[in-house]
């Protein structure tokens, strides 16, 4: 497993993702650190969270995990169980399913408002965004699939919000950038399915390009398919791995 770089590590230290940095505080950066384990499956999907785990694995006190446990929760990373502390939230094909719908449903509009309102700033933020994706995946040109680093989610997660960094709504932008989180989960779970890490930049690249021109209803459909097939594929593979399939909550 790669270790943060320095590229990711100021992404993810980056406050509100406006370019500014401040101090973190320990409980933020454990729940930083909560929801990159979440992403990846170090806490995997239906394990029920003990907090004197917790505080032995990130070393902090159970003061700081009771503080944590709630945020990860409304961000719907895990839920609370009555009188039984916190489980992950297991994964499923409905939960993916739902995911991407609301994605959809709050990213194409924001896509629009953005490039309504975007302006220069926003148009060079995505180029910034995109330019971090490519220098991450060089500093692992040995590694088959950069997709499945720890690093790359950052730099993946901060290319998807300067999509929709023009949009007006701060609110809207909060919520797609939390849905984009819950659902690297299932992007980390089919990584190594990609047929490519140098075909998946140039896909971004291409997206990219489509935004700029300021084509607004090319740009929709292209960030349609992006979130459409990303859903398919990830779908696909976790039907077909069984090692995928035994840990899928059952149909209600």
């Amino acid at each position: 497993m790669h270790s943060l770089t320095k590229t990711e590590t100021a992404s993810m230290h980056t406050q509100g993702g406006e370019g500014t940095h401040q101090p973190i505080r320990k409980a933020d950066s454990i729940l930083e650190d909560m929801r990159l384990d979440l992403i990846t499956g170090v806490l995997a999907p239906g394990e029920r969270v003990k907090i004197q785990d917790l505080t032995e694995r990130y070393k902090v006190s159970q003061t700081t995990i009771r503080e944590v446990l709630p945020k990860l929760a409304a961000e719907g990373f895990v839920v609370e169980i009555a009188q039984r502390g916190y489980q992950v939230l297991p994964i499923s094909l409905e939960d993916l399913d739902e995911l991407t719908h609301i994605r959809l449903d709050l990213e194409l509009p924001a896509l629009i408002q953005s490039i309504a309102h975007g302006g220069p700033e926003w148009e060079v933020g995505i180029l910034r965004a995109q330019h971090l994706m490519r220098v991450y995946a060089r500093e692992y040109p040995d590694t088959d699939k950069v997709e499945h680093t720890r690093g790359w989610i950052a730099v993946h997660r901060e290319y998807h919000a300067s999509l929709i960094a023009g949009s007006p709504s701060i609110r809207r932008r909060h919520y797609c950038r939390n849905l984009f989180d819950q659902s690297s989960r299932y992007f980390w779970l089919a990584a190594n399915s990609l047929s490519s890490s140098k075909a998946n930049l140039e896909h971004h690249a291409e997206l990219t390009d489509t935004i700029l021109s300021g084509n607004e209803d090319l740009s929709v459909k292209m960030l349609r398919d992006h979130i459409e097939q990303a859903h398919d594929d990830i779908m696909c593979y976790m039907v077909k791995d069984t090692s995928i399939k035994h840990r899928m909550a059952p149909k209600e």
